[in-house]
């Protein structure tokens, strides 16, 4: 009951100062509704822990607690909305201070010719064996993202996998969170035919980005595949493949409303990013 309470003050204390004098445009009153149903969802799925930084992996991109609103049409609302998500379940769920927290998205951060060297180093070394494993992604209708955690914890587009059981979300119907508090819990993949078949196509492709320390694989259109290596917030850094479009300047934003504060060519179609 102690962690239930914290939990509700801290989400009233960020809702109200969030919207204090003037309210941003995309917090109505039914998706803070929605919001506040989805933090006590999460309340009862996680079990109490008060280890600094226990929960900070379920933070990482399309991880269960890296939520997206995607009914959201303005980029600017989207990365607000990221960064006050990780806001309110940083401060109830991580264990540490204000000032520990408001530097943990820095991590992603590289502004280093070394550090920039090691990623495109790692992006080359992934890319060379996921190749054929990456098309087979982008041709598979009915599958758009692939989040993992580990080889037996992952996400299949809003399906949550673990050895235990799955947990089906559908998107709240204002902002289209997901995860939501609109959920459907299966018992195991035997139950989830169509799941179970996508997930056996992934097979190869999930050992590989375990392998490389991907955290997530999503489709940015009907070509271009965004390959997210790491994040924290609204700071992620990965490459883009198969862009059909001329590689984009700093300052754009990409498929998930997040600003590109670094670009660099790879090739013809392919570019390494990080958003800030």
């Amino acid at each position: 009951m102690k962690y239930l309470f914290k939990f509700v003050l801290i989400v009233s204390a960020f809702c109200s100062t969030h919207m204090h004098a003037k309210p941003p445009e995309y917090f109505t009153q039914n998706i803070d509704e929605e919001y506040r149903a989805l933090l006590f969802h999460l309340h009862d799925l996680l079990p109490k822990s008060e280890l600094p930084l226990a929960y900070l992996p379920s933070f990482t991109p399309f991880n269960l607690l890296d939520i997206h609103a995607n009914s959201f049409k303005n980029d600017e609302s989207k990365r607000q909305f990221i960064n006050f998500n990780f806001g309110v379940l940083g401060a109830s769920m991580l264990n540490v201070d204000k000032q520990t927290l408001a530097k943990l998205p820095s991590l992603a951060i590289c502004k280093k010719d070394d550090c920039l060297q090691r990623r495109l180093t790692i992006i080359n070394e992934f890319l060379q064996p996921a190749a054929d494993e990456l098309a087979r992604f982008q041709e598979t209708a009915g599958l758009s993202l692939i989040q993992q955690t580990s080889i037996d914890v992952y996400r299949i587009n809003n399906t949550f996998i673990t050895p235990a059981e799955l947990i089906v979300y559908r998107p709240s119907k204002e902002a289209g969170f997901v995860p939501s508090a609109h959920f459907e819990r299966v018992s195991g993949l035997e139950k989830a035919p169509n799941t179970q078949a996508l997930s056996d196509i992934l097979y190869k492709l999930r050992v590989l980005m375990n392998q490389f320390s991907v955290a997530a694989i999503t489709k940015a259109n009907n070509l271009s595949i965004n390959v997210i290596f790491e994040g924290l917030g609204d700071n992620h850094w990965g490459v883009v493949i198969h862009s059909q479009n001329s590689i984009p300047k700093v300052g754009d934003t990409n498929h998930l409303g997040l600003e590109y504060d670094t670009i660099q060519r790879i090739s013809q179609t392919a570019f390494y990013y990080q958003t800030n």
